[in-house]
């Protein structure tokens, strides 16, 4: 499946699924799944209740509730593109389910695609959410495609560290999308934020 491809299979297919059906066919390690289920069932207290007591040491920090919502207090929307400030908190949760996909592999039991999948889509999901213009609604959308692409680039599988060609490449196609003439981003006039790091 090419990368565009893929990015589109991701949002159709994880949507049309509810959370409750959503199955690693009976791998991956059972803690993470559970946490993984819990945050897409928005329910960051389950999660947190259900979070393997030697995540923090293995991840080196505790999560906490963001409103109703479980996340890394350090994580970020790390993108290399400008996007709204209002994704950050939606942003770190998604940090936090990535980093129970990492947990998972560390301790050797893996979670399926269906878990990062379903973390990406929801991320995407809850963006086009807090969305009221079409502006917004074009950064959801360069998010769904560079999420999309960096899965389809890892496998499906846990994600890598920062920093790869893919953030070099995001960075270069958003700045032609989204400068105008004088070279001012149309989103960070929109009052919102850029960050220079790769998309986790």
């Amino acid at each position: 499946m090419t990368p565009a491809g893929h990015a589109t299979a991701q949002s159709s297919t994880i949507q049309s699924t509810s959370n409750s059906e959503v199955s690693d066919g009976g791998t991956g390690d059972p803690a993470a799944a559970a946490v993984v289920r819990q945050l897409l069932d928005r329910n960051g207290a389950g999660a947190i209740a259900a979070l393997p007591s030697d995540f923090a040491s293995r991840m080196g920090y505790s999560p906490v509730l963001d409103g109703d919502d479980a996340s890394n207090p350090g994580g970020d929307c790390s993108s290399p593109v400008p996007i709204p400030a209002r994704f950050e908190p939606l942003c770190r949760t998604h940090d936090f389910g990535y980093d129970m996909l990492r947990y998972a592999a560390r301790v050797g039991n893996p979670l399926g695609p269906w878990a990062r999948l379903g973390l990406d889509t929801a991320l995407v999901t809850r963006m086009r959410e807090t969305c009221h213009d079409p502006l917004c609604m074009g950064a959801a959308e360069l998010a769904r495609v560079g999420v999309g692409l960096n899965t389809w680039h890892e496998g499906d599988g846990p994600p890598q560290d920062r920093g790869n060609v893919l953030a070099a490449t995001s960075s270069a196609i958003g700045h032609l999308v989204h400068d105008d003439p004088d070279g001012n981003s149309d989103v960070e006039r929109d009052g919102t934020q850029a960050s220079s790091g790769a998309t986790r």
